[in-house]
């Protein structure tokens, strides 16, 4: 099985040949901790080799990493930092999509930043929070210009001949949103349904990313048509065993592997936790195992080596 077509098969909650791998995010930190840490042997060949294709020097060391961890998914930032201010960006050429979408056999989502997440960056968390609450028509004219600004990366994406986007809008916290019910689904709700949409309708899956406790929003996110949610956090309650059991059915579930577990545990905390997360989460497909917020410098490299070895090892169907 292809590794997009096993990651594909997770997020249409089919059983996959083996579970899914990936990962949010994999920093430059983490990349040369783990180089220097493992060595730079992993040579990138196959379908993971750098041709001659023009590329950035990183992209050649990160395939090592997911060589390394048998991921099946990359995620290429299309957020504020990679592609300028809120406004629409005009053509967008990342060299290293090419890389990823036609050097390998990964799955590749665009990440990219929610509404919310948006207003928080441009305004600050307070008078983002105080905008929404104050004045809703404010509020409406300004999420409606950064959807528009997370449609024409969407479409950019599809141009780029990736499979899928993240959408990242952190709207909660340990305890849950940041927001009331009646606000989040009154204004946020709804711009996540266009860009759910918007990637549905160009044949690219969605998936949603928020930290924090987001039990109560996921029905949410299920009627605005995303194919996934991710982090899951486990250190905001985020019990994977009961999302599963709750929304296992309707929505493909990834992440939740602890990072303070990887960064401070030992190595049978990790076997433990990842074990347990596999048994609660794989069982007839819909799982994709990863952490909940991606690999970042700090993380104990051989504890991220020790939990997808566990995952590799323990996830054939019905194992």
């Amino acid at each position: 099985m292809l590794r997009r077509d096993r990651v594909t098969a997770a997020l249409e909650l089919r059983q996959p040949d083996r579970l899914p791998l990936g990962e949010l995010a994999i920093s430059a930190g983490f990349v040369r901790a783990f180089l220097a840490t493992l060595g730079a042997g992993f040579d990138p060949s196959g379908a993971l080799r750098a041709s001659s294709l023009s590329i950035p020097v990183s992209a050649p060391e990160l395939a090592q990493v997911v060589q390394a961890l048998d991921l099946d998914l990359i995620c290429l930032p299309f957020d504020v930092a990679a592609t300028g201010a809120l406004s629409p960006p005009g053509a967008l050429d990342l060299p290293e999509a090419t890389f990823w979408t036609t050097q390998t056999d990964l799955f590749v989502f665009a990440l990219i930043d929610g509404p919310f997440s948006l207003g928080v960056s441009a305004l600050g968390f307070t008078e983002f929070l105080t905008l929404l609450a104050r004045d809703r028509p404010a509020a409406a004219r300004f999420l409606a210009s950064v959807t528009e600004r997370g449609r024409a990366l969407i479409q950019a994406a599809s141009r780029l001949g990736l499979h899928g986007i993240v959408l990242a809008d952190d709207v909660a916290y340990d305890r849950g949103p940041f927001l009331s019910p009646g606000l989040l689904r009154d204004l946020v709700a709804p711009t996540w349904r266009l860009l759910a949409g918007e990637a549905a309708g160009l044949g690219l899956k969605a998936v949603f990313h928020s930290d924090g406790y987001v039990m109560d929003i996921i029905p949410d996110l299920i009627e605005a048509g995303f194919a996934g949610v991710h982090s899951l956090q486990a250190s905001s309650g985020m019990d994977i065993g009961r999302v599963k059991e709750r929304h296992g059915r309707d929505i493909c579930l990834w992440g939740n592997l602890d990072l303070d577990l990887l960064t401070r545990g030992t190595q049978l905390e990790v076997r433990r936790v990842a074990e347990e997360t596999i048994r609660a989460a794989a069982p007839g497909g819909g799982y994709v195992f990863g952490t909940s917020g991606g690999l970042v410098e700090g993380l104990s490299v051989d504890n991220v080596v020790e939990a997808y070895r566990v995952a590799r090892e323990g996830s054939s169907p019905g194992s």
